[in-house]
């Protein structure tokens, strides 16, 4: 379970954490999102933004799967490619 709330009234950024430090590794928020992707591609058009807080991604292939599950072709930012 995740838990899911805003900075201040103006709506920006969403924020979703871990309810229980149980909750805080990769594999969770990996399978939290790619089971709830419409929902939370939904609350971005909403907020304009999303911050995962508190989760273990500890690597760059980590970070790069939870963008592949939105966005299956990333882009390098090598040779000017951003």
């Amino acid at each position: 379970m995740v838990k899911k709330y805003m900075l201040n009234e103006n709506l920006l950024p969403l924020i979703i954490g871990p309810e229980i430090e149980q909750d805080n590794s990769f594999q969770f928020i990996y399978k939290w999102l790619s089971e709830n992707k419409s929902w939370f591609s939904e609350k971005l058009g909403e907020h304009g933004a999303v911050l995962l807080r508190g989760f273990s991604i500890n690597s760059i292939d980590e970070f790069s799967s939870i963008c592949k599950v939105f966005q299956s072709d990333l882009k390098d930012y090598k040779g000017g490619n951003s």
